[in-house]
């Protein structure tokens, strides 16, 4: 920015990048310069961003305007005014997540419908609506125990951005258990209960130390069970959370790359496809075009089934001491003592 000017006025010369020319405004007086308008990059196109619907059974008028005003941008409410209607809007494959009160209308718990939208619509997560007041905790728990996966409490959460927050971790909950529970019935118990540890706090991100941190384990000791089990070193599970539940945040049209990777814990979006395309070889829009998190959850499952060997730090060192055994030694007993060493 530079000042001055022949006439002895005031002039400041702005660079604009998008048109790389040069703007000369007088500062005189009274004279106001407006911000310009954004102007699409195609004329006469506009982006239509997908408005998902949340089913919400909630009394109160000033709770719902609530509701209404944080989820306005990117969600469309559908108030019930009792379970037989809860059920009949999830019922119809419209609502994507539920928000419902711990009682109806008449002070009866819907114990049974919340246990009832768990078992049929598992994908469906639900949330408990309740104030912070000692009744309200007492239906927080209980509609935990029924299923619910994560609580709102009125006039807190239930403002700003806040809400988003919430329902973008009860859906990344959901996934997880799904993931998880499917998972679990190709790995060893111990990489199961790390897996689940990476997938529950993968907007951390999480860490292998982390993990051995919760299981009371040394973190060679889950490098030592991927690698008997034949499976991908803990870090590299780590990241397979971290893709999986990432690209479930972009499965919504109007996020970008960039936003849905700083959501969950990425430096930038360059760091999230650095990492997807050295674990996948894809790109961000061909994960977009091949289904977004289930596409990733497929590929890690046949993975894992396969049971494919790789370099694993375990498997280096066995190969390391197989290759100095005198010829004729028996590798497997190599093999062993490697890895009871390392266990050691």
């Amino acid at each position: 920015m530079r000042v001055g000017g022949r006439d002895g006025g005031l002039q400041y010369q702005l660079r604009c990048r998008n048109t790389a020319r040069l703007l000369t405004v007088a500062a005189r007086p009274g004279n106001v310069v407006g911000p310009r308008k954004a102007q699409s990059a195609t004329p006469g196109t506009q982006t239509h961003q997908l408005v998902i619907t949340i089913a919400a059974l909630v009394h109160d008028s000033a709770a719902r305007a609530r509701l209404r005003g944080a989820v306005r941008s990117y969600a469309k409410l559908a108030f019930c005014d009792d379970p037989q209607q809860l059920a009949s809007a999830v019922a119809d494959g419209a609502a994507t997540a539920i928000i419902t009160e711990w009682r109806d209308g008449s002070g009866c718990t819907i114990e049974s419908t919340v246990r009832a939208m768990r078992a049929e619509y598992p994908n469906i997560p639900v949330l408990a609506y309740a104030p912070l007041t000692p009744e309200g905790a007492h239906d927080m728990l209980a509609a935990a125990r029924a299923g619910a996966v994560d609580v709102i409490i009125a006039n807190f959460d239930d403002v700003g951005i806040t809400l988003g927050r919430r329902l973008a971790a009860a859906q990344a909950t959901t996934l997880s258990d799904r993931i998880v529970e499917r998972l679990a019935t190709l790995v060893p118990l111990p990489v199961a209960q790390m897996l689940e540890y990476f997938f529950r706090h993968a907007r951390t991100p999480p860490s292998v130390g982390g993990a051995a941190a919760a299981l009371l384990v040394h973190r060679k000791t889950l490098a030592l069970h991927c690698a008997r089990a034949g499976l991908p070193s803990p870090s590299a599970l780590c990241c397979w959370a971290r893709l999986i539940l990432t690209s479930h945040r972009l499965e919504d049209p109007g996020r970008t790359t960039e936003h849905g990777a700083i959501e969950m814990g990425f430096p930038s979006g360059s760091a999230f496809r650095n990492m997807l395309r050295r674990y996948t070889g894809l790109s961000p829009q061909d994960l977009r075009d091949r289904g977004g998190s289930m596409c990733l959850a497929e590929m890690l499952t046949a993975q894992l089934a396969s049971r494919a060997p790789g370099l694993y730090p375990g498997r280096r060192r066995a190969s390391r001491a197989k290759r100095a055994l005198p010829h004729g030694a028996d590798a497997p007993d190599a093999v062993t003592a490697v890895n009871q060493d390392t266990a050691n």
